[in-house]
Parts: C-alpha cells; sequence; structure tokens
C-alpha cells in the first residue's frame, strides 16, 4: 500500500497514451483538480468590486435585458409563466455551457507557465475551468428554486435537473478540451469561441418558446443538443412542457460523443504543448 507521503512514478512517453491510462492519471490527480477548480472561482472573482455577486449579475442582468425587448416589447407568449422566470429558467443552464466553454477554451493560454514548469496531467486545466461553473449554477439555483416553489410552478419537477445538468457540463467540458488544445498552436481559434456562444443561443429555445419556432424548424431545434437540457431546465423550474424523449436522448449521446472527441483530440497534440507556448 502507498503511504501518504510516497512518490508516486510517472512515465511520460512520446506514444498517444491509452483511455486507460487517462482515467488512471485523472483519478491519481484528483485532490489537485479540486484545487484547480477552487482556484479558478477565486481568481475569476478575487479584486472584483461584487466579488461573488457576479455569479447572480451576470445571468440577472441578461434576463434583464430579455425581459425588456421579449417580455415588454414584443410581448412573448410564455404559457402562464411570468417572463422573468421563463427566461432566466433558460439562462442559467445556458451559462453552464457558454461560461463553461469560454473558460475552458482560454485555461491553457492563462496557464502557459505552469504547463512549462511541471508535469500534472493538462486534462485538469480546461475540465477544472469549466466545472467551476457549476458554483455559479448552485447559487443560482439556490434562489430560483424557492422562488419557484414559493409560486407554485416547481414540485417533483426538480428531479429532472441531472438530467438538464449532465449534457451541458459534458458539451462545455468537450468544447473547452478541444478548443483549448488547438488554441495553444492557432491563438486566433481564441476568438471563435465567444461568436459561436452568441450564435448558438439563437438556435436554442432560451429567450423564445418552442411554440413560437415554425413547424418545419421544430425538429432541427430540437435536435440541437443545447436544447433539451434548456427546456428540462425550464420544466423543472416552471413546470412547462418536456421535451421528447429522443431529443434528450440526442442531447445526452452529442454531449458524451463531444466529450471523448475533445479528451482524444487534446491528448493528441498534448505533446506538442511545449513547443508553441
Amino acid at each position: 500500500m502507498t503511504s501518504p507521503g510516497a512518490i508516486r512514478e510517472v512515465k511520460i512517453s512520446a506514444a498517444d497514451p491509452p483511455i486507460l491510462q487517462t482515467i488512471t492519471d485523472l483519478w491519481a490527480s484528483r485532490g489537485l483538480f479540486s484545487v484547480l477548480v477552487w482556484r479558478q472561482i477565486n481568481i475569476r472573482y478575487a479584486q472584483t468590486f461584487f466579488g461573488l455577486i457576479w455569479m447572480l449579475l451576470q445571468p440577472g442582468l441578461t434576463g434583464l435585458l430579455y425581459w425588456l425587448v421579449f417580455g415588454m416589447f414584443v410581448k412573448v407568449p410564455t404559457q402562464g409563466v411570468p417572463y422573468p422566470m421563463f427566461v432566466l429558467s433558460g439562462i442559467v443552464i445556458w451559462t453552464v455551457f457558454s461560461q463553461g466553454m469560454e473558460r475552458g477554451s482560454s485555461s491553457l493560454i492563462q496557464d502557459e507557465r505552469l504547463i512549462t514548469k511541471v508535469y500534472f496531467p493538462r486534462l485538469l486545466l480546461p475540465l477544472s475551468a469549466s466545472l467551476s461553473v457549476l458554483a455559479d449554477f448552485a447559487i443560482a439555483l439556490a434562489i430560483l428554486a424557492p422562488v419557484s416553489i414559493f409560486l407554485g410552478f416547481a414540485g417533483w419537477g426538480l428531479l429532472w435537473l441531472p438530467v438538464a445538468l449532465l449534457p451541458a457540463i459534458l458539451m462545455a467540458g468537450g468544447m473547452s478540451m478541444l478548443f483549448s488544445s488547438l488554441n495553444i498552436r492557432f491563438r486566433d481559434l481564441r476568438q471563435m469561441a465567444p461568436f459561436l456562444v452568441q450564435a448558438w443561443i439563437w438556435a436554442t429555445p432560451v429567450a423564445y418558446p418552442l411554440e413560437l419556432v415554425p413547424q418545419p424548424w421544430v425538429a432541427p431545434v430540437l435536435a440541437n443538443p443545447l436544447s433539451a437540457p434548456v427546456l428540462v431546465f425550464r420544466h423543472a423550474l416552471t413546470g412547462s412542457a418536456l421535451p421528447p424523449l429522443w431529443s434528450i436522448w440526442t442531447s445526452l449521446a452529442a454531449s458524451v460523443l463531444m466529450f471523448l472527441f475533445g479528451a482524444w483530440v487534446f491528448r493528441r497534440v498534448e505533446k506538442d504543448f511545449a513547443d508553441y507556448i
């Protein structure tokens, strides 16, 4: 049995590591992973005037903007759900994906000195950056869920929360690994992640109900891997209709495939990181 103070032997090879070795390395570094997650949270909100309140201000201000445009001016129908609750239930789960992806995509560039000075599984950087967004999610949920229950919208539907959260965080993690690994060599890709998020949100029923989508476009919108998490989370908080089961399974399958693909690309190019940093 290895003592707590023992040094673990790590063999570094030029060949692409097998998946089992990747999993073993990540499990052995789980303590470091938790430290990196907490570090990401501290760095993001350290020395800011509002501090952790930014976790609420960011989705709150976005929701306010959508409410002014779609709630007051356009008057989008929301089937009896107040528009602020309707749009926030979409923005919160969307933020898990968008912020997780953006933070993870730039993680290697931000920690390039750490990469060149010491060995550790590099996958920890984009994954910890993506997972740090769960702190924002937890605080937003701690406020929205009681309000929703008080208004009579939420109940047993809250049990659907893991179904909404899992695909969003897996998709964010997969795209973070993909973009962060390519950003090392192609720095122009840093500008692509925010643009992709801005375009993707309009293909996802965050600010508008699915009922407003023209019938020929309903199936493509439901096939969007982020639509099911948004609609499931909205169901959990407002009692709105669930998306079809095929949409939920499509979202989960696409997010798992993206996570595996992102990890595969990352491990393929990881050995060249030091040459381009």
